[in-house]
């Protein structure tokens, strides 16, 4: 199904772990900050590996989804003025913008270990090898078969 991949309630309670909150209680007013974060973090997804040559289904088939939403939307919570809970590390902040990976990240399937290709592949590419295939040259007037 597409859309976030994670819920509002779980991104809360990483959210609440992340920031080391007495109690693991966030204050009044998450909700929307939580929510918005999510939605910025999916289209970050989709947007960079969309504009890659990815498909919206094989975005949503790709392993490392939950990993990546779950990093940019704590970021983006960082972002949207979220880190004034508790004490944040700034480099483990910087580490959580995974932005610049989704520019060469490998995008594999959930169950096998295979690339998925981009959807926008070139059609017959592959070498030009034509000795095992079903329709072979047969020039009638003997010529030598240029691509052996």
């Amino acid at each position: 199904m597409p859309g976030p991949y994670i819920t509002t309630d779980a991104l809360k309670a990483r959210l609440a772990d992340f920031v080391q909150v007495s109690g693991g209680e966030l204050v009044k007013g998450w909700e929307s900050i939580a929510a918005d974060s999510l939605q910025a973090a999916y289209g970050e997804i989709v947007g960079t590996l969309a504009g890659r040559g990815y498909t919206l289904a094989q975005i949503d088939q790709w392993g490392r989804r939950f990993e990546f939403q779950i990093d940019l939307a704590l970021w983006w919570c960082g972002v949207k003025g979220a880190w004034d809970q508790g004490d944040v590390n700034p480099t483990v902040l910087k580490e959580l913008d995974r932005r610049a990976a989704l520019q060469t990240v490998a995008v594999t399937g959930e169950e096998e270990a295979g690339i998925l290709a981009p959807a926008a592949s070139p059609v017959g590419g592959g070498p030009l090898d034509t000795k095992n295939d079903a329709f072979f040259w047969r020039d009638p007037y003997g010529r030598k078969n240029p691509w052996d």
